[in-house]
């Protein structure tokens, strides 16, 4: 599925998603799409860390491109694929761009992305993140 294709499914859709892209418990029926979500927010949750530490310090010069939601969410996928196998980092990529990539990085009380030790790296918290939350 495409980056556009995802950009039209909301956050409990892209867990799903999620979910399905690492499933890979065999059974003798298919996992419900209620198996899918907690799937995908286990996974989420056991690998948020390593996530952020991929996506966070880069985030600031990402969003001085002043990229589309679109263009963000295609150039966070680059960089997670760029870094991870084994996964399709789309719906991942597109998730973090709907909760919102400052939301997803934490943020101290300078404006600076945690885990970023570049001052020119700062982001305003309430100018620097794109995201189109729908929900």
């Amino acid at each position: 599925m495409s980056i556009e294709k995802y950009l039209q499914l909301s956050e409990d859709e892209l867990l799903i998603e999620i979910g399905r892209t690492v499933d890979n418990e065999l059974g003798a029926l298919p996992p419900t799409l209620t198996e899918l979500s907690q799937r995908g927010k286990s996974w989420l949750a056991d690998n948020s860390q390593a996530i952020r530490v991929v996506v966070c310090p880069k985030f600031a010069s990402l969003a001085r491109k002043h990229l589309g939601f679109s263009e963000l969410a295609a150039a966070i996928g680059a960089l997670l694929e760029s870094q991870f196998s084994g996964t399709a980092w789309s719906p991942l990529a597109v998730y973090i761009c709907k909760v919102g990539v400052t939301t997803f990085c934490p943020v101290d009380s300078d404006s600076q992305v945690i885990g970023e030790g570049d001052p020119e790296e700062t982001v305003d918290k309430t100018n620097g993140d794109q995201q189109n939350n729908e929900g």
